[in-house]
């Protein structure tokens, strides 16, 4: 029960991690997670735990570098800009008062998270039986999230979690059951494609042991190719569009990925270092989608009875890394992977697991979803820098905070 506000902070904001397919469209889609983001910063306010890291002052400046390179290469707009602009930062300094007001416990609140993501599979699997009976395909398993990858992006952190704990405690066995299971029946092709990369970060240990990880990845993925039909025609798929330098007769996956590939290869042959600036991946997909081959297939397909199909992800890319590609060049990508680096736990105990686990979500999350700002992403973000080795000592919440709440 909520009796505190902190304790009402706390529970929203870990719900609102799984609240991506809260969304109200619109002329501008709106995120349920925006409107809880905006009550909540009152509460942190009157809490007195609104907090400013030295990172999130850097990333602002490394924002408004490429925003500032794309203007004045004109390849960007301000409203662009502007809106990728807010949302980042917005959104990292309120997970940042999150934390302060967590006493940047990263591993009590990735607890929490775990059991959220836990009863999120459960109500995954009662969705499934409903819906059953009314497919004629055996549904797959997405629960409260957008769509079967999505379910898959965000719990797989806590599968991993999960399933460090059981090797080295034998705690968590009920829930990793739970979510390996729920896993599977998404049979979404991100899910395996990052379960075969948890493989490698779990044995990584050593190159001997990294070798072992990469030789027992390879054949789970054979077993799951061989296994899966959304995964087979998936990779088939792509790998035919990616052989024959054409989308036509792509399936929809496929040519979301293929056609946002050519286009960053466009804007990479033209901007390499600096990219197109931030936000303006939507404006090079304008300028360079009628030259993929055969999109001309696509063009009188429509997208939610609003757009034509070519337009399918031209906003996000399709993929972190075609984005940030996009974007903000090889620079762009330069510094995410600096940051992955410089922030990875050693290995033993919990707060490494919780690390690598937020590895697992890093990889998904660069091949598949290109928003900026999801309302998981930035919990991810802060629970990495947490419990890596390069993280500065934050000041525990005022006392002030623990005053209030009594007097409650």
């Amino acid at each position: 029960m909520m009796r505190t506000p902190k304790q009402y902070l706390l529970a929203s904001t870990i719900a609102c991690v799984f609240s991506s397919a809260a969304v109200v469209q619109g002329a501008v889609g709106f995120e349920a997670w925006y409107a809880v983001m905006a009550v909540n910063f009152l509460l942190f306010a009157w809490l007195g735990a609104i907090h400013v890291r030295h990172g999130m002052i850097l990333l602002a400046v490394a924002l408004l570098a490429s925003g500032t390179a794309g203007l004045l290469q004109h390849t960007d707009n301000g409203s662009l800009f502007v809106k990728q602009f807010l949302g980042i930062t917005v959104c990292a300094l309120y997970f940042s008062c999150y934390y302060h007001l967590a006493g940047d416990d990263a591993a009590a609140c990735f607890r929490h998270y775990v059991r959220a993501a836990y009863y999120v599979s459960i109500a995954g699997f009662v969705l499934v039986l409903v819906r059953a009976p009314f497919e004629s395909t055996f549904p797959r398993l997405q629960s409260v999230l957008g769509e079967p990858a999505m379910f898959a992006l965000v719990t797989l952190p806590a599968a991993y979690y999960c399933f460090d704990r059981y090797w080295h405690e034998r705690t968590h066995g009920r829930e990793l059951a739970v979510l390996s299971l729920a896993l599977l029946l998404s049979r979404s092709s991100l899910g395996f494609l990052a379960l075969l990369f948890a493989v490698v970060v779990f044995f990584g240990r050593s190159w001997t042991r990294a070798a072992a990880g990469v030789l027992l990845a390879g054949g789970v993925g054979f077993l799951l190719y061989s296994a899966s039909p959304e995964l087979r025609i998936r990779v088939d798929d792509t790998l035919r569009a990616a052989r024959d330098a054409t989308v036509e007769d792509a399936s929809l996956s496929t040519f979301a990925l293929v056609s946002n590939a050519f286009v960053t290869a466009q804007v990479l042959a033209e901007h390499p270092i600096a990219g197109n600036g931030l936000g303006s991946h939507l404006l090079s997909h304008d300028a360079y989608i009628a030259d993929v081959p055969g999109v001309a297939a696509f063009e009188n397909m429509t997208f939610r009875g609003q757009a034509t199909m070519e337009q399918l992800n031209a906003a996000d890319a399709n993929s972190l890394l075609l984005r940030l590609l996009s974007e903000t060049g090889i620079a762009g990508v330069l510094a995410v992977l600096l940051f992955i680096g410089c922030y990875i736990a050693p290995r033993g105990g919990e707060r490494a697991a919780i690390n690598h686990a937020i590895l697992i979500y890093f990889f998904a999350k660069l091949l598949r979803a290109g928003h900026y700002f999801s309302p998981e992403e930035f919990f991810f973000v802060f629970a990495y820098c947490l419990t890596g080795p390069c993280r500065r000592r934050s000041p525990a919440p005022r006392p002030a905070i623990a005053r209030l709440e009594a007097a409650l």
